[in-house]
């Protein structure tokens, strides 16, 4: 079984895309919850840190590329792959740069950095994410969260100095990784993938050329608005709860900073729900989908707030851990739609990446005031664990109001062979494997399997055998066995034009 996984894995995700995205993931990690790079504070309340200056100047990074984004172009040719080079080298330098020196000046230019390598490696890698088919980029982006996770274990079991150089090394990594891919690519990769340039929504708002003149409409507020008001408030809202979920105990986070427990403990959860969800993707519903990783994500974190307010300063540690489960598993669906949304409406990934994040920043933004006022106004008989366990639960209960249906985001964009946004579309294709009742009788007749169906009914679309393995998730040799044997019983010898007469001569319908 494990190497039919295999097999599969290597068939619909890049090895290098995927080690490039684990590098990464991990290095956010290590930046965010881990001693290895930083034992700076993390509340506001605490005074100004260098984490909450790298965030900032995140912040400006971000903003320049959304403007840089709005004007319609990506970078491409060698002025991206010098960003990406020197995002890698700056990061690298940032991290050094901050362990091991005490002057203010340095800290912060070490704090620019690292925010240089921040959006750097996220907009390097939304470029080849944006162009990839959903079912590919579900693949990597779930692959790269996993072997990130696994790898920050590896990173914090070993002793320093080692471990600050190894995990130092982490973006230069990922970056070659990147330019590597960059290099083994066709010129025109991103539109035979795509079938149509990322550029064309913003010409259409310009000029109005539109096929339709209601689908022109529907693109111009798709220019202005890519993610709506539902999904920019719940990226906002997820930002702030994952703070929040950061500060449950003010007194102690500054001992917690200096140990590896938290850490491991946030990432061995999330770990474990995301393995949960892809095997779930894989044994039940057989293909990717990205629905499954936003569906638990609000449960896990009501469960960790509402469990807050009952727990001891140990079992706090475990409700934290919960939680950013939770907000990890949001981010892989946040992720992926990301590139739907890029797909979706022609739009330059470079501004949709950069507005998604500068959404997320800014509910981060929002969680640490929201944070730094509760510690402020705190007063003999105030509790502050049970205020901020009723301050996140209806900030997820406005959240559902918002939003009540992510799978709206996630489908694949019909440009990409799917149904972009269509309501209950995932569901139709969980529930109704052939499509056709007159392929549900052509299976009756020659007997065959569930899983030969679906093969046939792409065949019958005249799909390759690459694109039947990218839609059905299976190894190239499993796709070409199913097709043996849907041959086989059929008692087909001429290929594929004899299989469709055969199908129009029984009587059976094609529509």
């Amino acid at each position: 079984m494990i190497a039919v996984w295999w097999d599969n894995l290597r068939e619909s995700c890049d090895m290098r895309m995927m080690a490039g995205t684990s590098a990464a993931v991990c290095w956010l990690l290590l930046l965010a919850i881990s001693p290895v790079f930083s034992t700076a504070p993390t509340l506001i309340a605490q005074g100004l840190s260098w984490r909450i200056v790298a965030v900032f100047c995140s912040v400006v990074l971000f903003v320049i590329s959304l403007v840089l984004g709005a004007k319609g172009e990506n970078p491409e040719g060698k002025a991206l792959s010098s960003g990406v080079a020197f995002t890698g080298a700056t990061a690298f330098l940032g991290v050094l740069l901050h362990r091991f020196t005490e002057s203010a000046a340095i800290d912060f230019l070490a704090a620019v950095f690292v925010a240089c390598g921040v959006a750097g490696l996220c907009l390097g890698w939304a470029q080849p994410f944006s162009t990839i088919r959903l079912r590919k980029r579900v693949v990597a982006s779930a692959a790269g969260a996993i072997c990130g996770c696994i790898l920050y274990f590896a990173i914090v079991a070993i002793p320093q100095p080692f471990a600050l150089f190894v995990g130092a090394c982490l973006p230069i990594a990922s970056a070659a990784c990147w330019m590597v891919l960059r290099a083994s690519a066709a010129p025109d990769d991103a539109e035979s993938e795509t079938g149509f340039h990322l550029q064309s929504a913003d010409r259409i708002a310009r000029d109005g050329s539109g096929a339709d003149p209601a689908q022109g409409i529907e693109m111009r507020r798709a220019v202005l608005h890519p993610f709506g008001r539902e999904l920019s408030a719940a990226i906002a809202l997820y930002g702030m709860l994952f703070v929040l979920a950061g500060h449950v105990l003010p007194e102690t986070e500054s001992m917690w900073v200096l140990s590896v427990v938290p850490g491991v403990v946030n990432v061995a959860a999330f770990l474990i729900i995301e393995i949960a969800l892809t095997l779930y993707m894989v044994k039940r519903i057989h293909r990717e989908n990205p629905v499954v990783a936003y569906r638990p994500a609000t449960i896990l974190v009501a469960i960790a707030f509402l469990l807050l307010p009952f727990s001891s300063s140990e079992l706090s540690l475990a409700c934290m851990a919960i939680a950013f489960a939770g907000f990890g598993s949001f981010m892989v669906f946040f992720w992926i739609v990301m590139g739907n949304i890029s797909q979706k409406w022609r739009l330059p990934y470079l501004r949709v990446y950069a507005q998604g994040f500068l959404t997320l920043l800014a509910g981060i933004a929002a969680g640490e005031l929201v944070a730094w006022l509760l510690v402020l106004i705190r007063q003999p008989g105030f509790d502050y664990v049970a205020t901020l366990s009723i301050v996140s639960l209806f900030l997820l209960v406005a959240m559902a109001w918002q939003m009540s249906d992510g799978s709206r985001f996630a489908n694949e964009t019909k440009e990409m062979g799917g149904q972009f946004f269509e309501p209950n579309a995932s569901m139709r294709d969980e529930d109704d494997s052939s499509g056709s009742p007159d392929l549900d009788r052509v299976a009756e007749r020659y007997r065959l399997s569930p899983r030969e169906v679906e093969v046939l009914a792409l065949l019958l679309k005249g799909r390759s055998i690459p694109y039947i393995c990218d839609e059905l998730f299976i190894a190239k040799s499993t796709a070409q066995t199913h097709v043996r044997h849907i041959y086989s019983k059929m008692e087909i010898t001429g290929g594929r034009q004899e299989l469709i007469d055969r199908i129009e001569q029984d009587g059976y319908s094609l529509a």
